[in-house]
């Protein structure tokens, strides 16, 4: 019989050890704090994630393990004191995890609960009330689908059982600091929202990516997808970045970077449901993912429940993603901007584009930057001044005019960061911006 794959997650050392000497489960990883579990998912194949409530982190509960199950990793959760109608227990069980341990553990009843999962009825009957939250309950577990299998040979617990005296309760706080990172982004505030399965949110719901989004648009034909296909190759200087292209009416990142027919990983990962893992992307630089589609192939469908599970999937290996946004924007790209850490707004000399865009800038706020895509104003030349047209907003960062090594990279599938000096040292300066603005 093979072994389990253990994360052990839980903060006590002398448990990590015993278990580390138990026949039947290899331990493969052990984890202090809780921002180190989600990477440590990433890079190692597990079996089973022992999670206490209590381990420290800055990352809330609910979401660490939100990731966890993306991942298709079975979680035993370790409660201690917590209280059976505690909100996020509700959530663990929208999330899959049945086997949740309450009050004080011998360390041979954790075994026992690795090697013998918990079913889902069983989980049910431990926490079952018929208060608000036993309602909640309810109305999450009829979005989900009834697992297979009959009763386990272990109960998960039994109603008559009780709580020890509570000392603490490790819910989620509304204003818990979160683990800083090089471009902050809105963090959910728990799991999956009431009514949704784990990893999605109804279309009528709010987009709450776990990661950064850097939305690049212009409501004018500007070069959008110049400034996203470069800014996501100088951002992939720093960090894990992935380049989504969801433009659907012109689908042009697959053209500018002359990716191979048939590449459709982002028809792929927008039909997935559940759990099920997306493709992993095209990976044009070690650190570049991009997820994008042939012309030719056709539009997928686009829902924010599948946003949702394509921003949050952890095959989507990335600490930062930059999406090619539409011009016009449907509700769903509304909600991409509303939810985005960053919306880096693409203007050029036309009058009537800086009309436009000085319009959109209305609605976005302080989480816009503005890029001039082309300063085609001759030296010793006076030309109308494009901040105050803009209603007093000045571009952050202004893109040279060179039309001809522009169509080269585009002929040849180049970055122009890459080919260019000057441009290189612009989008350079967007990507420093995009890592220290609010």
């Amino acid at each position: 019989m093979s072994s389990v794959r253990l994360i052990a997650a839980t903060g006590k050392s002398e448990l990590d050890a015993y278990l580390a000497k138990t026949p039947g489960i290899e331990v493969i990883a052990e984890v202090y704090y809780r921002e180190a579990l989600t990477d440590v998912i990433r890079r190692k194949q597990a079996d089973v994630a022992l999670l206490s409530a209590y381990l420290p982190g800055q990352d809330d509960v609910a979401e660490t393990i939100w990731r966890v199950r993306a991942a298709d990793v079975r979680v035993v959760f370790l409660a201690g004191e917590m209280r059976r109608d505690d909100p996020i227990v509700y959530d663990l069980l929208a999330m899959g995890v049945y086997d949740i341990l309450f009050g004080r553990l011998k360390a041979e009843d954790i075994v026992e609960r690795i090697r013998s999962p918990a079913t889902f009825g069983q989980a049910v009957r431990l926490v079952r009330s018929n208060g608000p939250e036993g309602n909640r309950l309810m109305t999450l577990l009829r979005r989900l689908p009834w697992p297979a299998g009959g009763e386990g040979s272990q109960h998960a617990g039994s109603e008559a059982e009780e709580p020890a005296a509570v000392q603490r309760k490790p819910g989620r706080p509304a204003a818990e600091a979160r683990r800083p990172t090089s471009i902050t982004a809105p963090r959910p505030n728990g799991g999956p929202r009431e009514g949704a399965g784990a990893g999605e949110v109804g279309d009528e719901g709010p987009l709450r990516p776990p990661r950064p989004v850097i939305a690049v648009w212009s409501p004018a034909p500007c070069g959008k997808t110049t400034v996203a296909v470069n800014l996501a190759r100088a951002l992939s200087e720093r960090m894990r970045t992935a380049l989504v292209d969801l433009d659907m009416e012109n689908l042009a990142v697959h053209t500018w970077l002359l990716l191979p027919e048939g590449e459709n990983v982002l028809a792929e990962s927008l039909s997935r449901t559940g759990m099920e893992p997306l493709p992993e992307g095209y990976g044009l630089k070690p650190s570049l993912k991009v997820y994008a589609l042939d012309p030719r192939i056709g539009r997928p469908a686009v829902t924010v429940s599948a946003l949702a599970r394509m921003f949050a999937s952890p095959q989507v290996d990335a600490e930062v993603l930059v999406v090619d946004m539409p011009s016009v924007l449907p509700d769903w790209g509304k909600k991409v901007i509303e939810s985005a850490a960053q919306v880096i707004l693409v203007a050029d000399q036309d009058y009537a584009h800086l009309i436009r865009v000085r319009e959109a800038l209305s609605g976005i706020g302080s989480k816009a930057t503005v890029v001039l895509n082309g300063d085609v104003c001759p030296e010793g030349v006076e030309g109308w001044d494009v901040g105050e047209i803009l209603g007093g907003v000045k571009p952050k960062v202004v893109l040279p005019h060179v039309p001809a090594k522009m169509y080269g990279c585009i002929a040849e599938g180049k970055f122009a960061y890459d080919a260019d000096p000057v441009m290189r040292k612009r989008f350079e300066e967007l990507a420093e911006i995009a890592c220290t603005s609010p």
